[in-house]
């Protein structure tokens, strides 16, 4: 379980984030930086934009955190996709991506501030777009069995729900590894003992997207996925979504469930998605009220986060 997005294999490369960090308390402190403000007014608390007209500092690509004395921020760089009109004014050019920068930004603050057993106990909708679209993108680009999609599907339902575990807990514990098969087997209908078998045995902890790869031979045993790494994972999956910085999102959205969450929130409330392929898998897994439970869920979050 990562922190912070920038602990992320996408991310973890990033230079030059503490002198951002600083600049950004000097920002703060000369009253540089916006509120950041929803399309329908909501300020967001604990949340700071970059606006279009602030020319010091490096650009950013995902929601970073910053020290100030009312304490920890989480700093968003709108600058993309807004145009400055002049004084402390501008105009937002891209509203979705606008929009998903701020929930993005709010869901991380609110996952730093301890929410990933809330984030974990929202409906299943996200589990299930997150377990079917990984497997069966990589069953279907690696040309694997029938027989294997199985094991696929189990690896990665232990991928989606370790996200969620702290590493300092050290190896994955029976009840955990018991908790995660029941609710795999919920979701997918693979009978739980299959599931428990599959889970069994010396599994290797999983991660991040390179010890995913591991479970996912330890589990399977094809020669197929010999050579899945994390760059191998983030190349199938990287036509997901579109927009900007599109392909970076998803890479941290399958290891960072705040930018996942944010991903899922959007395919099932802005149209402008309607055509991205995991916004296609949202309209599949959208059973009953599910999706609809999981946008009060989030906007929940963003109400509480909100000033107002």
């Amino acid at each position: 379980m990562f922190l912070t997005p920038y602990q992320t294999t996408a991310c973890s490369a990033t230079v030059g984030l503490p002198q951002i960090q600083s600049a950004l308390q000097r920002a703060e402190v000369q009253g540089d930086l916006g509120p950041a403000t929803t399309p329908k007014g909501t300020k967001l608390e604990g949340v700071m934009m970059v606006p279009p007209y602030v020319k010091d500092i490096k650009p950013f690509s995902m929601p970073l955190e910053f020290d100030t004395p009312e304490g920890r921020m989480v700093a968003v760089d709108v600058r993309g996709m807004t145009k400055d009109t002049g004084g402390t004014t501008f105009k937002v050019l891209a509203g979705g991506e606008y929009e998903g920068a701020l929930i993005r930004a709010a869901l991380t603050h609110a996952w730093m501030d301890g929410a990933a057993n809330d984030f974990r106990n929202f409906g299943d909708i996200a589990a299930r777009v997150f377990i079917r679209l990984l497997s069966e993108t990589i069953v279907r680009r690696l040309h694997l069995s029938p027989f294997e999609q199985q094991g696929v599907v189990v690896a990665c339902g232990l991928f989606y729900y370790s996200n969620f575990i702290p590493a300092s807990e050290g190896p994955l514990g029976d009840d955990e590894r018991e908790r995660i098969a029941v609710a795999v087997a919920r979701l997918t209908r693979i009978n739980a003992q299959t599931v428990m078998n599959l889970l069994g045995g010396d599994l290797p902890r999983v991660t991040d997207l390179s010890s995913f790869g591991d479970a996912l031979r330890h589990i399977v045993k094809s020669p197929r996925l010999q050579h899945v790494d994390a760059g191998v994972i983030i190349a199938l999956m990287g036509g997901i979504w579109f927009g900007g910085n599109a392909r970076q999102l998803v890479a941290v959205a399958l290891e960072y469930p705040p930018i996942w969450f944010a991903l899922i929130y959007q395919a099932l409330n802005d149209r402008s998605f309607h055509n991205a392929g995991l916004t296609k898998m949202v309209e599949t897994e959208n059973r009953g009220n599910s999706g609809a439970q999981f946008i009060r869920d989030v906007a929940s979050y963003l109400e509480t986060s909100s000033d107002e």
